[in-house]
């Protein structure tokens, strides 16, 4: 399928279109297997069906089960957004029943953290609409140059509707943080101070409620569907950050153009993070902040 036919289609058959092709599905599950995979309608759909967590999806087999089954989406023409969790579990997600009327995630969601092995820390900036995409992308830039000068190791992404930061939790394994929710000293409210740092120094489009245990994020090289808009959640290079326009971002400029990319991480995870710390002005495990010395 070309760009021109690609344009065309209703947005069904855009999802569709998009969610067949192989050399799609095997990027998505990269990021997929051990985490817990969400889909969501849209907020624009007029027929809301069941947004539907704690599903399990480790491999394409599970991915077409989960998209063309499980949701019947070939019946009912629903498109739904996928997002995935920033927690990774030791064995992924419990293989609850296919029956989602009788399914009980329950004990899950309370008890779901003591099988969490880690959780990224996560910088959204966030447009409040299409129109102030260039402000979330000035935004981003400077916290990006930010994060290079003190070598911080960190991913970026264009979510739909401004940018995401991923800086990989194997970064601040070692300051000791747990992934008790109840408990003081866990790992969610340490991230939360980075991103009100990060809102108080240098952008107001940084979102600051992230402390949450089951926080999720919109997948990488999946649609993001916005009324009479559709852009890929792509992972960007220096270059395509650098040139980054909306159009760029519509699915038909990927088409054939997905397959065997690899996220690029800038610098190494084993840099020294205290220092990064120090300089922002984050308390990191009773230790003061700089400006407090």
């Amino acid at each position: 399928m070309n760009k021109m036919e690609y344009i065309k289609l209703n947005e069904y058959q855009k999802f569709e279109s998009w969610y067949v092709t192989a050399s799609i599905k095997f990027e998505i599950v990269k990021y997929t297997k051990n985490k817990e995979f969400v889909l969501l309608v849209p907020k624009h759909c007029k027929h809301h069906y069941r947004n539907t967590r704690a599903l399990r999806c480790h491999n394409v087999q599970h991915l077409d089960f989960l998209l063309w089954k499980l949701m019947k989406c070939n019946k009912d023409k629903q498109i739904f957004q996928i997002y995935y969790s920033l927690a990774k579990y030791v064995d992924g997600i419990p293989k609850f029943g296919a029956n989602l009327k009788e399914r009980n995630t329950s004990d899950w969601t309370k008890n779901h953290w003591k099988r969490i092995t880690g959780f990224d820390c996560f910088i959204d900036i966030d447009a409040g609409d299409h129109t102030e995409i260039d402000l979330a992308h000035e935004s981003t830039k400077i916290i990006k140059n930010y994060l290079d000068k003190y070598s911080v190791p960190y991913k970026i992404r264009f979510s739909g509707c401004g940018f995401h930061i991923i800086i990989p939790y194997a970064y601040f394994k070692n300051l000791g943080y747990h992934f008790n929710p109840l408990e003081d000293g866990n790992i969610y409210d340490f991230y939360n101070s980075i991103s009100h740092e990060f809102y108080n120094k240098f952008s107001e489009m940084v979102d600051t409620n992230l402390s949450d245990c089951r926080r999720i994020i919109k997948c990488p090289y999946t649609l993001a569907f916005y009324e009479n808009k559709c852009f890929v959640c792509m992972p960007l290079t220096d270059d395509e950050f650098n040139n980054f326009t909306l159009e760029s971002m519509k699915p038909q400029y990927w088409l054939g153009r997905v397959r065997g990319r690899v996220e690029q991480i800038r610098h190494s995870i084993n840099n020294d993070c205290e220092r990064f710390l120090k300089n922002l002005g984050v308390q990191y495990n009773g230790k003061k902040k700089e400006n407090d010395r």
